[in-house]
């Protein structure tokens, strides 16, 4: 078990990050053949591949709420499962279903408890026809954490669905693969206090690609974003990007991808935030990954990206994460993992000028974290990790720093 610490590394410019989710659940393993035996070992279902596992945990946080001063700790227990299905549901179709859902309870703040799923949650549909793929999916996530956005401070919880529906269209034609793929967004916070954060989005994604060899290429890819909001009309925009990408296996141990370009997001107002109505800023996202031997592996990335606003007011957030994890098999039974993160971040922060009126004043963030992670298998069936994480943010505005620690023990048993 790693632990999370900051913003998840693939929050690019909102269709292109839906795309790139996309890409991780479709991409994990290619189709079976119908009425064979599933491929991963362990129970299934028929000719459905099941793999389950249920988790208990403990975890003692010392900052809950985010505060620079007078911190409030709490102790949080939580019960879930973790869930794979993977069905050919004939020779050229197939299902896959993942997802991890799990209860929180909080024993101080008892308000804050309740059901989370995890953000790479995804129902996938696939279809071929000769080098056609089409592909129907649902990507969900219920999250209540603020720790995971690095904008936020001095609050305990923002409780949060967030479904993406949609389908992809994928040819690839010789060597070139071209892509296009149009999705719904539906974003809604469950607290009444941040009801000015409901919306709806559609997402546009267009990619187009040369293949040199079975695991390399390179192109171009544009997406385009058309949201509108529930309350905060003013936060109303259309938002568009272009850059070209590469993915590059330069060694059978060693991969790289880059991506990058300039992005405009055009708001329906000039109040959103935005020194104008119009936003201009670019993307930015890069990933190294190397198995340094059988048992040492590490990855690096770096993202920077425009991302929604999080504050009444205040529509948009820009920054730059960079991470880092290593993961190293110490025996047969035990683990040892290691993540650090950067986030530096720039956004309007609404204050409160009179009793009825906000303004907005800049605020420059930058956050730290590491957070070392061991773990053993001691069955064939039930594993222990032991986790521990720190995160310390600095703003230039007073009140808005803090730091936080956390400790989690987590006993898993896997079917």
């Amino acid at each position: 078990m790693t632990l999370l610490l900051g913003a998840s590394p693939l929050h690019a410019q909102e269709a292109l990050r839906s795309a790139l989710l996309l890409d991780r659940s479709i991409e994990q393993r290619p189709p079976q053949a119908a009425g064979s035996a599933p491929v991963a070992e362990g129970p299934h279902l028929g000719p459905v591949g099941l793999t389950l596992s249920l988790y208990e945990r403990a975890s003692y946080e010392d900052n809950i709420s985010l505060l620079e001063r007078s911190p409030r700790p709490d102790t949080i227990l939580g019960s879930g499962a973790k869930v794979g299905l993977d069905w050919a549901a004939t020779e050229r179709s197939s299902l896959r279903f993942g997802t991890e859902v799990g209860y929180i309870e909080y024993l101080r703040n008892r308000q804050n408890s309740g059901i989370e799923i995890q953000p790479d949650s995804a129902l996938t549909y696939q279809v071929t026809a000769s080098d056609l793929v089409v592909t129907l999916f649902d990507q969900l996530s219920y999250s209540r954490r603020v720790l995971t956005e690095g904008a936020l401070a001095n609050v305990t919880s923002l409780p949060r669905l967030n479904n993406t529906i949609g389908a992809r269209l994928a040819w690839s034609p010789g060597r070139w693969s071209l892509e296009q793929s149009y999705s719904h967004n539906t974003f809604i916070a469950e607290s009444k206090a941040f009801e000015y954060l409901n919306r709806s989005s559609d997402f546009l994604f267009l990619r187009a690609g040369w293949g040199f060899t079975e695991a390399t290429r390179a192109g171009l890819e544009a997406s385009a974003t058309l949201t509108a909001y529930d309350v905060s009309k003013a936060n109303d925009n259309h938002a568009i990007s272009l850059g070209p990408f590469a993915e590059w296996q330069i060694l059978p141990t060693l991969r790289v991808t880059a991506r990058g370009g300039p992005s405009r997001t055009y708001f329906d107002s000039s109040q959103a935030g935005a020194a104008s109505a119009t936003l201009r800023a670019y993307f930015l996202g890069g990933e190294l990954t190397q198995q340094l031997t059988p048992f040492l592996s590490h990855t690096l990335n770096v993202t920077r990206d425009v991302q929604p606003g999080l504050y009444q007011g205040s529509s948009y957030i820009e920054e730059l994460r960079t991470g880092y994890t290593v993961n190293w098999a110490l025996t047969a039974w035990m683990t040892a993992g290691l993540s650090l993160f950067w986030e530096s971040g720039k956004q309007p922060f609404p204050v409160q000028a009179a009793p009825n009126a906000l303004i907005l004043v800049p605020e420059s963030y930058d956050r730290y974290g590491l957070g070392p992670s061991l773990g053993w298998r001691f069955t064939d069936h039930f594993s222990l990790n032991v986790g521990y994480a720190h995160t310390d943010r600095h703003s230039t505005l007073r009140g808005r720093g803090y730091q936080s620690n956390s400790t989690s023990l987590q006993l898993s048993y896997s079917f």
